[in-house]
């Protein structure tokens, strides 16, 4: 038996509960197929404590992920995208604490919500875009770059289902962080070369997870694999030159976030227009697709304001086509 979050506890409809009688025995609470009831909760007429069974674990998060999502539904068509940030971490939260088959899977819903004709009316991406989240951890460096994977899909205009595609292999592109152990991910310095490489085997771990799972997208086992791949090979884990048009965009995106975060506790994080002018040099060291950086750098400018002058930025004028290019704002 596992105990469950008491914040929970009314999430979990189809997966069954129970209090704990002494070390070996326990008595069922609550069936499959029903909530604990909400005046119980709030007059707290409930046990100190309610436990799952370890082989509902799956069930009792695909419960907490359909509230979130129902949640997140509700606030994006409402345009509430403060209640959305918040429940976008959550929901992302519980999923990658334990990413596997059966948990995963659930944030293509999430996926789908935010890419949405309600999600788009409230200009909902574009705004978490613009605001700080809680706190920073590997689920929210993954937010950041879900969001600007989807208004990239839509700066070029690709289809609902290609967008949708972007936005969860950026959402799930650093599951493998989950096996990486916490004092290298949470370091306040550099990491020394031994805990690099072994923070570069997140990228095979990520995939390996990925591929357990019942997506029919193998983009999002490759965005996994590939974002830290360069096209000259000089990238991990493989140090291969032939990478797959989402784990070139993922990789361009990944290194952006990382560089204008404020919450690497070892640098000073990066203004857009700075963190650009270093990833264009790695643009003119053969390191990045340049087309794909620059129509990058153009939906940051139609999105987030990134640079008022993007030629003044030496960049080409943007390829025309796009319905959302700044030229035709």
């Amino acid at each position: 038996m596992v105990p469950v979050k008491k914040v929970h506890v009314n999430f979990y409809r189809d997966t069954p509960l129970y209090t704990k009688v002494n070390d070996s025995r326990y008595n069922l609470y609550k069936p499959a197929g029903m909530y604990v009831n909400d005046l119980r909760i709030s007059e707290d007429r409930m046990p100190p404590a309610l436990y799952m069974r370890k082989s509902d674990k799956i069930q009792g998060l695909q419960d907490i992920q359909r509230e979130f999502n129902d949640q997140l539904t509700h606030s994006v068509q409402q345009g509430d995208f403060a209640q959305v940030q918040e429940t976008l971490v959550s929901v992302v939260e519980e999923t990658l604490e334990e990413p596997r088959t059966g948990s995963l899977e659930g944030l293509n819903r999430t996926v789908a919500i935010l890419v949405s004709d309600y999600a788009r009316e409230a200009e909902i991406t574009n705004n978490l875009l613009r605001v700080a989240f809680r706190d920073y951890s590997t689920v929210v460096h993954s937010i950041r770059v879900m969001v600007m994977a989807i208004e990239y899909g839509y700066y070029k205009d690709l289809s609902l289902d290609t967008i949708r595609s972007y936005g969860l292999s950026a959402l799930l592109h650093d599951v493998g962080k989950m096996t990486i152990p916490r004092h290298i991910l949470t370091a306040p310095r550099r990491l020394t070369d031994d805990e690099f490489l072994t923070m570069q085997q997140h990228a095979k771990q990520g995939y390996d997870i990925i591929a357990t799972c019942k997506f029919n997208d193998p983009a999002v086992a490759r965005a996994a694999l590939e974002h830290h791949e360069r096209i000259d090979g000089t990238g991990y884990p493989d140090g291969k030159n032939a990478i797959s048009p989402i784990g070139k965009i993922i990789g361009i995106i990944d290194c952006f976030e990382a560089l204008t975060s404020d919450f690497r506790p070892y640098r000073d994080a990066l203004g857009p227009l700075g963190a650009l002018e270093l990833l264009k040099e790695e643009v003119d060291g053969g390191h990045f697709d340049r087309q794909l950086f620059e129509d990058f750098c153009y939906s940051l400018v139609r999105n987030n304001g990134a640079f008022e002058t993007p030629q003044s930025f030496g960049l080409r004028p943007p390829i025309t086509g796009h319905n959302s290019s700044p030229t035709q704002q």
